[in-house]
């Protein structure tokens, strides 16, 4: 990543830029390539102000040479329903989940939003992969995706992976500086 600022393949205003402007910058033809959720495939496929409209694919996360294939690995999370154990209108509530998790709303979902689906077997769904080519893709993602890492310090580890990535890729640190400095933050943040 830091090869690519330097030599300019990725603009140096993504340094600070939030999702939305990722995307933004994605479909304008802006960035080469993009991480973000599904929902960002629906946008750029059918928003009239994209140039990237039917030009442009979903990969798996690259990941290490030798590794899985060379593939990535995502990390688990997704759309989440919950009931508030003190909620005074459970069955309301479990009737909900029970609508939101129906094959026909999952159905609406992945096609009106490109939102992952909850059920399995739509990923498989001929029709869906017809129309959505990436599902594939993303059934794969979500298999093999991996929890974050539990640790009680989770703030100050990212904190400490995301100053010192930040800083080589400003060049204000080199890489191995910042892999070091990163790998003491981490065992300061843990008492190691």
């Amino acid at each position: 990543m830091v090869t690519g600022f330097n030599d300019g393949n990725i603009p140096q205003a993504a340094l600070t830029y939030q999702e939305e402007q990722g995307r933004q910058s994605f479909e304008a033809g802006k960035l080469m390539f993009m991480r973000n959720w599904p929902y960002v495939y629906s946008l750029a496929s059918t928003d009239g102000s994209s140039v990237v409209k039917d030009k442009f694919g979903v990969a798996p996360l690259p990941g290490v040479v030798g590794v899985n294939n060379g593939v990535g690995v995502s990390s688990l999370g997704g759309h989440n329903l919950g009931m508030s154990a003190y909620s005074k209108h459970k069955g309301t509530a479990l009737d909900f989940m029970k609508f939101i998790e129906s094959e026909e709303i999952q159905r609406f979902f992945v096609t009106q939003a490109s939102n992952a689906p909850v059920m399995e077997k739509l990923y498989d769904d001929p029709d869906l992969n017809k129309q959505l080519p990436y599902l594939s893709t993303l059934k794969t993602s979500i298999q093999t995706a991996m929890p974050r890492p539990v640790t009680p310090y989770y703030p100050a580890v990212t904190k400490a992976i995301q100053d010192n990535s930040t800083d080589a890729l400003k060049g204000s640190k080199s890489v191995d500086q910042a892999l070091t400095d990163m790998g003491n933050a981490i065992k300061a943040a843990s008492g190691s």
